[in-house]
């Protein structure tokens, strides 16, 4: 770091790890290899991708703010997801999901059900979707992790920094998106304008004043936090 500037500043400053890994990847391109995957429109994988991956940000900064899964991710991704996956983007999204899962054992463990259903009914992506989805991700989210562990020379508690940081760009631009109306031939689902919250809306009613007004523009990571606590 730049003398006077500490690495939690370095590390705040970089570019949002979801921006930055769509750009690197190339978002048309990695959009076509999802939709390919998943048989859906390109402009559902488009959407998609920007509901799933803040879903895996969470689990993961949830899991490193304790200094045991800080060091457990740090080696994980030391020995495992160096970031060379990430010059084989078909070959690292276009795999079975074995690895995927395996991943997602760890990262959401048994509240996976649980944050797929939820996110699925509130932001209008089908959860069975969802459920395809993550697992093809959860690879690129760790090679991308490795890579900038490598090149970074991180050590555990920054791991838990950065994600922490990116858990909170996410929440201040708004949350997870809601899926924009999709023709249901194209794999979709079409979210109406104002989807029903059910037994959500005393979990979003964070103030108690009766209204999800203000909560409910910040949807997401605080309900997963709330979900994977």
């Amino acid at each position: 770091p730049t003398p006077g500037i500490t690495r939690n500043e370095v590390l705040e400053a970089m570019a949002s790890m979801m921006d930055s890994l769509i750009q690197q990847m190339g978002e048309q391109a990695l959009a076509g290899v999802v939709a390919d995957k998943l048989g859906v429109d390109e402009r559902t994988a488009q959407q998609a991708l920007r509901v799933a991956l803040p879903v895996i940000i969470a689990g993961l900064a949830k899991n490193s703010s304790d200094p045991k899964g800080a060091d457990a991710l740090h080696k994980a991704l030391q020995e495992d997801h160096d970031g060379s996956a990430l010059d084989n983007l078909s070959g690292l999204v276009g795999g079975d999901g074995s690895v995927g899962n395996a991943i997602l054992k760890h990262v959401l463990g048994s509240k996976r059900a649980q944050v797929e259903d939820q996110v699925g009914r509130q932001t209008g992506l089908d959860p069975s979707l969802l459920s395809q989805l993550l697992p093809l991700l959860a690879p690129l989210v760790l090679a991308y992790l490795g890579r900038m562990q490598k090149q970074q020379q991180l050590q555990p508690g920054d791991l838990a920094g950065y994600l922490s940081a990116e858990e909170t760009r996410i929440e201040n631009q708004g949350g997870l998106p809601r899926m924009q109306p999709l023709d249901p031939a194209g794999g979709g689902r079409q979210a109406p304008a104002d989807a029903p919250l059910g037994d959500l809306a005393g979990m979003f009613d964070q103030d108690k004043d009766g209204s999800l007004a203000g909560e409910a523009t910040q949807f997401g990571m605080g309900l997963l936090r709330k979900i994977l606590s």
